[in-house]
């Protein structure tokens, strides 16, 4: 028998209060660890779950970017102890201090856990094992929210105060706006498989912020087996699902593993809706691709998280939305495009609306037919950031990001070697400029 030192730390959420907000996890210390069949394996810890609830979250991190082992978990039952069940290492994100365990559902007669590594961690592995509690509502129905102006209407919503009514998920305190121009599914893999899918959403939320770190739940919204669309970060805000190139995108993440299962009719259906109320509220054209700036590779508006793994500048590969799923992107993307609301002259109108910018005046492009390569002159009434993106005549954008202008002249420069030829008009923030301001990119 050989002894080593492994530093656990403990928190056991029994519901929904105040202490599921809490970042900072009292430690359980214990050295006597032993090596088993080339395993250190820790002491048996006891655990109650507190009913009532319909699973436990159990994940893990360790502040230490050193560790490149395995790490395995079991669960101990009446009957006895269950199977090691492997936690996989989650891939790298723009929280650096940590590596990260992903989480796994723990029945509620769960009596103690156990944890196994192939080589120790030098930092305290933390694990949070999480008690959504029961969900008043497991299958909740909400209302439609319409917006003005698009005859892609917005589906109907679960809101944060509908899928965590005690108010104990808070938002993301700091928001940072984006201009969205891409599309990216996701898939939640290695979630709970409840049916109280409040409860997963809950669970999911924990995870991202206590254990993962972050501000809040990564995704801007996600989508149930019932085809139910919750709200995650909103609209317009710049999540954390993308591998650190998050700008210029929302994340639309529905629950279940796709590489092994298949999506359910009414979770499709959902998407279909949805993505056809972002794609037309931003007159982003799925069924092509164009420059993303964040990742700087020419992307499909609506994309698979996979799909950046083909940037040199991920920080991660994943095989996220799974084959089951990222195998339907192409059937959804002509499904959307076939939809009345997305008929080409309606994005049209959309941007032929001139009304020119108040804060940019005296606007010239130069020079204008150009290769790809001109610069944008303008007057700033004020200092503003603007996101620029250029559009074509069908409706297509393509993202220019975002700049700084100081109050007075301005002169930025624009270097798109892959732009197709063509006529394009100028936008910023989401408005047309002027219809005298083309931009014309020939060969």
């Amino acid at each position: 028998m050989k002894t080593s030192f492994l530093s656990i730390c403990l928190l056991l959420f029994p519901l929904l209060g105040d202490a599921q907000t809490e970042k900072i996890n009292p430690a359980v210390v214990f050295s006597d660890t032993v090596l088993e069949d080339s395993f250190f394996v820790s002491q048996s810890i006891a655990i109650h779950l507190a009913p009532p609830t319909p699973f436990g979250y159990l994940s893990a991190y360790s502040e230490t970017h050193q560790f490149q082992g395995v790490l395995y978990q079991r669960s101990k039952f009446t009957e006895g102890w269950s199977d090691w069940q492997k936690m996989d290492l989650v891939p790298a994100d723009e929280n650096t201090d940590r590596i990260v365990f992903q989480g796994v559902s723990i029945p509620t007669e769960v009596e103690a856990i156990q944890f196994k590594t192939s080589e120790l961690i030098d930092t305290p592995l933390n694990y949070r094992l999480f008690n959504p509690g029961i969900s008043d509502n497991k299958n909740p129905v909400v209302s439609a929210i319409r917006s003005k102006g698009v005859s892609c209407e917005q589906p109907a919503i679960c809101d944060r105060d509908c899928w965590c009514p005690d108010g104990n998920c808070p938002t993301d305190q700091t928001p940072v706006s984006t201009t969205v121009t891409h599309i990216i599914i996701h898939h939640s893999a290695a979630n709970t498989r409840s049916n109280d899918f409040p409860a997963v959403i809950r669970s999911i939320w924990d995870f991202h912020a206590n254990t993962r770190g972050w501000d809040d739940i990564g995704y801007n919204w996600l989508i149930d087996a019932n085809g139910v669309i919750y709200e995650g970060r909103g609209a317009e805000r710049l999540g954390a699902h993308f591998s650190c190139m998050n700008e210029e995108t929302v994340g639309i993440c529905l629950i279940g593993n796709f590489e092994e299962d298949k999506p359910t009719e009414a979770a499709l259906d959902a998407l279909q809706q949805f993505v056809a109320w972002e794609a037309h509220k931003g007159a982003i054209d799925i069924t092509t691709n164009g420059y993303h700036a964040s990742s700087q590779i020419e992307l499909d508006f609506m994309a698979g998280h996979r799909d950046a793994s083909l940037s040199p500048l991920a920080c991660s590969s994943t095989i996220c939305p799974g084959e089951n799923l990222y195998s339907e992107l192409p059937i959804l993307r002509s499904a959307i495009a076939a939809m009345p609301c997305m008929a080409i002259e309606d994005s049209i109108e959309v941007l032929t609306s001139i009304n020119e910018l108040e804060f940019m005046k005296d606007m010239q492009v130069f020079p204008n037919p150009s290769n790809g390569e001109f610069s944008l002159s303008f007057y700033a009434e004020e200092n503003i950031q603007a996101s620029l993106s250029l559009i074509s005549t069908n409706g297509t954008s393509f993202n220019l990001g975002q700049r700084d202008a100081q109050q007075g002249d301005n002169l930025l420069f624009f270097s798109i070697p892959f732009i197709v030829p063509g006529i394009y008009f100028l936008r910023a923030n989401g408005a047309a400029i002027s219809e005298q301001e083309q931009v014309v990119i020939i060969d």
